[in-house]
């Protein structure tokens, strides 16, 4: 997969909230100073550069384009969970699982191939 420094923020998210032994996340809905406090946090770890200032944006530059799959990290995909931007009440966006029969991250509909006759 692709790698963005956003792919590092939502990994560093989602592994913050995954509960290993239950085989779940413990919190789902990330609010805007979740994703502030994690770009920073990865800005510390690994040396990223991106900007905490305008975390409203996050999901949505990540979703622009063909590579949002591509960029969305493959440890959280090879668990079956995609996201959703969340807006208002301070919201980000939210982690939730693969809808049957999914197969990618963020399947895009308006291809053929993904059309269903």
């Amino acid at each position: 997969m692709a790698k963005s420094q956003k792919t590092q923020v939502i990994e560093h998210l989602f592994e913050k909230h995954w509960d290993a032994t239950n085989g779940a996340l413990d919190k789902r809905l990330m609010s805007l100073d979740d994703v502030a406090q994690a770009i920073r946090e990865c800005n510390k770890l690994y040396g990223s550069t991106l900007s905490d200032r305008n975390p409203a944006n996050f999901m949505k530059d990540l979703l622009r384009g063909a590579n949002a799959s591509k960029n969305w990290p493959a440890s959280v995909a090879a668990r079956r969970f995609t996201g959703i931007q969340r807006t208002g009440d301070g919201e980000c966006f939210e982690f939730i699982p693969y809808r049957p029969g999914q197969t990618e991250p963020f399947p895009d509909a308006l291809f053929p191939e993904n059309w269903t006759v």
